[in-house]
């Protein structure tokens, strides 16, 4: 694949999608080390034939972004999560889906380095915009409000991490398309949610909602399809 990507010099738009589809195809497979060989060169070859801001370009350093979070290198993936973002703001102003899913893929990155501020940032307007381009009751929709959840968990601010997360468990559990294991890992944020409140206010009754989305879970998990 290298070799192929050093061989062509044309810099014609199928040379770069020549390398890029590929890559996406090795990516899909999971093989990972291998796509991360063609991913920069179609990348590099779009930056040249459309300097400046351009869709292509932006999905490309989102791409790579997802595949270096895979590999391991936060550090790396979060710089192409900003150029992304940056790119897909200055191209769609206003709300777009594309800028609410470079918020998500973003945010992402930072609630894995436990970075809950940086993330309940990007996710309020991610939440928030994926709200009024997808409506409220959307699973895109109910998954950043889990994890806008999850960041306001972080900081330790429960009342309103417990209204992100009761209202992304009433859509994750009804709307269409939503997978199960995003449902979830809902019924496992709220339980980590009410021992961790029980644990800093105890004597508040928090214990009895541990035992009762615990429950949820449970049955969740004992439902066909639901691990």
């Amino acid at each position: 694949m290298a070799a192929l990507g050093a061989s062509l010099v044309g810099g014609q738009p199928d040379v770069a999608s020549g390398l890029t589809n590929p890559a996406s195809l090795l990516h899909d497979r999971g093989e990972l080390a291998a796509a991360e060989v063609p991913y920069p060169q179609g990348l590099e070859m779009r930056r040249r034939l459309v300097p400046g801001d351009h869709a292509d370009v932006a999905n490309s350093l989102n791409n790579l972004g997802l595949l270096l979070k895979q590999r391991g290198d936060s550090e790396a993936a979060e710089t192409l999560y900003r150029q992304s973002l940056a790119m897909h703001r200055s191209l769609f102003p206003g709300d777009h889906p594309s800028v609410a899913n470079s918020l998500n893929s973003l945010a992402g990155v930072l609630l894995g380095r436990a970075d809950f501020a940086g993330a309940h940032l990007l996710l309020q307007e991610c939440a928030a915009m994926y709200g009024r381009v997808n409506g409220p009751n959307d699973s895109l929709t109910g998954n950043a409000r889990l994890r806008l959840g999850r960041a306001l968990l972080g900081l330790d601010r429960f009342a309103e991490a417990e209204a992100e997360l009761v209202d992304a468990e009433r859509v994750l559990s009804t709307a269409q398309g939503t997978p199960r294991v995003a449902h979830r890992k809902c019924l496992e944020g709220l339980v980590l949610l009410y021992e961790s409140w029980n644990a800093a206010e105890p004597g508040n009754r928090h214990d009895a909602k541990v035992a009762e989305w615990k429950a949820r879970l449970d049955a969740a998990s004992a439902t066909p399809g639901g691990t």
